[in-house]
C-alpha cells in the first residue's frame, strides 16, 4: 500500500511483503482509529453480560473466592499438599488462580475475538483488531475489580503488598504476550482445522498441572521438575504472585527470558494474524 495525491493505492500480497515492526505499526494505527468503536463495544458488553444474570456483579467479586474453595478444602483436610508456600494457602492459591484465570482471559480473548465479532463483521467494515482489543480490555477490567478481593483476603490474613506492588501491572504483561499470542495462532487455524482449538485447549487444562498454581514447584519426580522448569508460565506466575507479596521476584533471569520470548512470540503471531486476516474473515 503507498499514498499518491489522489489517495490510497493498493499492490498485490502487501500484507505478505510488510516488515515486522510495520506490521505492529500498521496494527497500532488501526487500533488508535478504531478506539471508540472499541470503547462502545466494551461497554456494551461489559455491562450487558452480568445484566443477565440473577446475581449480576456479585458474581465478579464472589468469583476468586469460590473458584479456590476445592482447593482450600482439601488442603485443610490433608488430601492436598502444596509444598512450602512461603504464606497462608488461601492467599497463595487465590493469586495463582487468578493469576491463572487472567492468562486464560487473554488467550480465550484472542482465539475468540474473530468469532465473537462474526455478526458485526458481516454487517460493517472495519479493522478487526478492535476485537481483539475489546476482548482483552474485558479480561483486563473484570480482572482489577476481583484484585479487590484479593487484597481483602490477603489483609484478613496479614499478608500486606509491599510498596513494589505498584509495578504489578508491568509484571503480568507477559501474561497478556502469552496468552494473546497462543490465543491468535489458534483463531487463525481454526478456520482451517476446526479442532484447533479443542486440542489447545485440552493441552492447557493439563499445562495447569506444571504451573504453580495450586501447589508449589517442589517436586521429587525429576520429570515433573523438568516440565515445570521448561514451563514458561512458571516464572510468569510465580512473579506475579512474588510482587505482590514479597516485593521482589525470586526468579528474575527465567523471567525475564521467557518475557522476551513472550514479546517475539506476540509480534509473529500478529503478523501471522494481518497476513492471514483477509482469508481468515472470509471462512467466518
Amino acid at each position: 500500500m503507498s499514498h499518491d495525491s489522489k489517495g490510497v493505492i493498493y499492490y498485490p500480497n502487501q500484507r505478505a511483503e510488510a516488515s515486522l515492526l510495520k506490521t505492529f505499526l500498521v496494527v497500532l494505527g488501526n487500533i488508535v482509529e478504531g478506539r471508540e468503536l472499541i470503547w462502545q463495544m466494551f461497554k456494551r458488553d461489559f455491562f450487558v453480560v452480568y445484566r443477565r444474570s440473577i446475581l449480576g456483579y456479585f458474581w465478579i467479586l464472589a468469583g476468586p473466592v469460590t473458584g479456590i474453595i476445592t482447593w482450600v478444602f482439601m488442603n485443610y483436610a490433608g488430601i492436598l499438599h502444596p509444598g512450602e508456600v512461603g504464606m497462608p494457602y488461601p492467599v497463595f492459591v487465590l493469586l495463582g488462580s487468578q493469576m491463572w484465570g487472567l492468562f486464560i482471559g487473554f488467550y480465550k480473548s484472542a482465539a475468540e475475538s474473530l468469532g465473537s465479532g462474526s455478526g458485526l463483521m458481516k454487517q460493517i467494515k472495519f479493522e478487526h483488531e478492535v476485537l481483539l482489543v475489546k476482548q482483552a480490555g474485558l479480561v483486563v477490567a473484570n480482572f482489577f475489580i476481583t484484585l479487590a478481593v484479593v487484597f481483602l483476603v490477603m489483609v484478613i490474613f496479614r499478608v500486606v503488598p509491599p510498596w513494589q506492588a505498584v509495578f504489578f501491572p508491568v509484571v503480568i504483561l507477559p501474561l497478556f504476550f502469552l496468552g494473546a499470542a497462543m490465543g491468535i495462532v489458534v483463531s487463525v487455524f481454526a478456520s482451517v482445522i476446526s479442532d484447533t482449538a479443542r486440542i489447545v485447549g485440552e493441552f492447557i487444562g493439563f499445562l495447569m498441572y506444571i504451573t504453580p498454581v495450586i501447589y508449589t514447584t517442589d517436586f521429587r519426580h525429576p520429570l515433573l521438575k523438568l516440565l515445570v522448569k521448561w514451563n514458561p508460565l512458571s516464572y510468569l506466575i510465580a512473579a506475579s504472585r512474588d510482587i505482590l507479596t514479597v516485593g521482589s521476584i525470586q526468579q528474575f533471569n527465567g523471567y525475564l527470558v521467557v518475557s522476551a520470548l513472550t514479546i517475539v512470540l506476540f509480534l509473529t503471531a500478529l503478523r501471522l494474524f494481518y497476513v492471514s486476516e483477509p482469508l481468515v474473515a472470509e471462512k467466518i
